[in-house]
């Protein structure tokens, strides 16, 4: 995927702004709160559907505005597309190459990004939880239906959750609280299964992918693997009975979880252990490995999207580079060679390094393309001297579609 152009209209801190982007390294720069994470979260959100920042798209529309649009032209292989985000007054609108579309699942199919964060580089050393979002997060990129998936199994242990709170505060019998979570006790291990099964084909391809780019970054001949640590089954190989298994778990937890108010076993509580030279990494490792294997587990999805879509995704780095050593920095720009990279620092200087150094890393490969831009207040620094007139038409849009409400 590449994205040539992009247009936001009363998005975040941006009024007006248009930007043409190159098809290699894009650097952003600027001072602290002037924009360049939005810029980023706008990308993210018209590759995903949603933000990674706010619950609702609504939310980012501009202080003192009452909509919004975001509006891009990007390719995938030989063939070009547009694709609008408008929210006015809370209500989205998804365009795709001219045609109002009723979801994001067509929109998903076509393009894919990678973000990283510096809150990512802790992916190893974080607890569980952290790991389990890289999960979600990640597997709803490389196919949107898992983000509803996962929901959909979320809702009915919400559900669940409640039922046994008021099973405890009535003191019901276990006979009849077993009777009541029965219907309960399907709907989630039917949902469960699916995650299951979601997440067993995703860490394969990932434990593979991962495990060859750590040999590459780290240079050392460490051996990264993944182990799926579950509550409710002991491996992969029991997916084929997974509901009976998740079943019989959830009675063997009747007591303890009516005790709680609580659904103790599922995917929501499973770990993701992070193991170099097969001992775990959270423990064992030293920041500098955990780091690499951080990178490794990130980066390792420009693998994975290429195997699913047959073309890289966009790669997002906010921030990330001045996080790293010079050798670190090093080795994952030079991952990026080939690959339409969006990547943000605060320093001018700095900017000059990542472009330098991303030239001297590709050099033997794709002759990598590098564009710098300056943001400030929500604006381009210095301004295009032609902005592309795309803005004007999303404006018309927004403004038409608020006349007619």
């Amino acid at each position: 995927m590449e994205i040539k152009q992009l247009q936001l209209i009363h998005y975040r801190n941006y009024e007006k702004s248009s930007f043409e982007f190159s098809e290699g390294t894009n650097i952003i720069f600027g001072k602290n709160g002037q924009g360049k994470t939005n810029l980023l979260e706008s990308v993210f959100v018209l590759c995903r559907g949603y933000s990674h920042r706010s619950g609702r798209l609504a939310d980012l529309i501009r202080f003192g505005d009452d909509s919004m649009g975001i509006s891009s032209s990007f390719k995938t292989g030989s063939t070009s597309h547009r694709l609008r985000l408008t929210v006015i007054q809370g209500r989205k609108k998804w365009e795709l190459d001219g045609k109002t579309e009723s979801g994001f699942a067509k929109i998903g199919r076509l393009a894919g990004c990678i973000l990283f964060e510096p809150d990512d580089l802790e992916i190893v050393k974080s607890g569980p939880e952290r790991r389990r979002a890289f999960i979600n997060e990640e597997l709803s990129g490389l196919n949107p239906v898992y983000r509803a998936t996962y929901r959909t199994f979320e809702k009915v242990r919400s559900q669940r959750n409640a039922l046994l709170k008021d099973i405890r505060f009535k003191k019901i019998p276990a006979d009849q609280a077993r009777a009541l979570l029965a219907p309960w006790d399907q709907q989630l291990t039917n949902a469960a299964e699916n995650v299951f099964r979601e997440r067993a084909e995703y860490l394969l391809k990932l434990n593979r992918e991962a495990k060859k780019l750590h040999e590459r970054l780290s240079g050392t001949g460490e051996k990264l693997s993944l182990e799926y640590q579950s509550n409710v089954f002991s491996g992969f190989d029991e997916l084929p009975r997974i509901r009976q298994v998740y079943l019989d778990k959830l009675e063997e937890n009747l007591t303890s979880d009516i005790e709680r108010g609580y659904t103790a076993a599922g995917p929501h509580a499973d770990e993701l252990v992070v193991k170099i030279d097969g001992v775990p990494a959270r423990q064992f490792a030293s920041q500098g490995q955990q780091r690499t294997a951080a990178i490794s587990l990130k980066l390792a999805h420009i693998a994975l999207y290429r195997e699913k879509n047959g073309e890289a995704p966009v790669v997002l780095l906010d921030d990330i580079l001045s996080e790293l050593d010079e050798g670190r920095q090093r080795n994952l720009l030079s991952v990026l060679s080939g690959v339409q990279s969006f990547i943000t620092c605060t320093d001018p200087a700095f900017a000059d390094v990542i472009a330098e150094g991303t030239a001297r890393v590709c050099e033997e490969g794709s002759g990598q393309d590098i564009r710098k831009f300056r943001i400030n207040s929500g604006e381009l620094i210095p301004k295009p001297a032609a902005a592309y007139n795309e803005p004007a038409a999303v404006h018309s849009a927004m403004k038409y579609s608020k006349e007619s409400n």
